[in-house]
């Protein structure tokens, strides 16, 4: 009797808790993909008055976007690891970038008229290869941000669902962000800026900045999130293999190449040649 009496509680104890939904989550990184690439065609807009050509501003502020996201990540990835509320990061970083890209219309205005007192209109390489390094550099103190948002953003999710072992949420996250990146693109071209202008239009994008902000903070309030770093190792060497989620039987002699899993350099390097690849494509379908 006991054997048929015992498997409902025994069931229920197995059943992990469900906690609060993730919605929140992915409406603050649609949000903040939608604020992210309608900060770009903002910038490219502004930055093509600057430069005296549009298609050149379009290739400077892909190039200093990338290149601030790629700052971002890598420099601010061990903050938001550290981090006691790695949202309160997320937030504040959203926060700088929107508030840059509401100073932005000013202050890359301020820059046109220093490039074109200083020959940044002509066409010569030396003049238009610098004015395009300093468009870049300009953009940085926000792409920085943007770049840090990412990490922070994955940090918490991996403290509230530490039972995501095969990462599905992260991905989630990636979508909804990407997603966000369409709209904000369609968005900033065919109503935002023609209907606001740029200022207009700035404080606009911002404001789904802001809101990204909001949504993850309220999210955190629902959530149980922990005060201590996502289990995961601090540091590995580059040669090291990327760990996989079961654990290779040792009774199975030799492992297999398969078993030890892909060396970190090697993984490094197939992203790397994705973003390439995919920028590459964008570059080539801009021009």
């Amino acid at each position: 009797m006991s054997a048929s009496t015992d498997p409902t509680p025994q069931a229920a104890s197995n059943a992990a808790p469900k906690g609060p939904s993730d919605v929140l989550l992915l409406v603050a990184f649609l949000l903040s993909g939608a604020a992210g690439l309608g900060y770009e065609i903002l910038w490219t807009r502004l930055l093509g008055v600057a430069l005296g050509s549009e298609i050149i501003a379009v290739f400077g502020v892909l190039a200093g976007f990338f290149l601030g996201l790629a700052i971002g990540a890598f420099a601010l990835q061990g903050r938001a690891r550290r981090a006691r509320n790695p949202l309160l990061l997320f937030a504040v970083l959203e926060g700088i970038a929107a508030l840059y890209a509401i100073a932005s219309p000013r202050l890359l205005y301020a820059l046109a008229n220093t490039l074109s007192s200083f020959g940044g209109g002509q066409s010569s390489g030396g003049a238009l290869l610098g004015a395009v390094a300093i468009s870049a550099l300009t953009l940085l103190p926000a792409t920085i941000c943007l770049g840090g948002t990412l990490a922070a953003m994955v940090e918490a999710r991996r403290r509230a669902r530490p039972d995501d072992l095969d990462g599905r949420g992260i991905g989630r996250l990636y979508g909804a962000n990407t997603l966000g990146a369409m709209v904000g693109t369609l968005l900033a071209v065919y109503t935002v800026l023609p209907w606001l202008g740029y200022s207009g239009g700035a404080i606009a994008l911002a404001i789904c900045g802001f809101g990204a902000a909001a949504a993850a903070l309220l999210w955190g309030r629902r959530v149980q999130l922990q005060s201590t770093p996502s289990a995961l190792r601090e540091s590995e060497p580059p040669g090291a293999p990327v760990p996989h989620l079961e654990e290779p039987d040792e009774d199975d002699g030799e492992l297999n190449e398969a078993q030890r899993g892909m060396p970190r350099w090697a993984l490094f390097a197939l992203i790397f040649g994705t973003g390439f690849v995919g920028v590459g494509f964008e570059a080539v379908g801009v021009k």
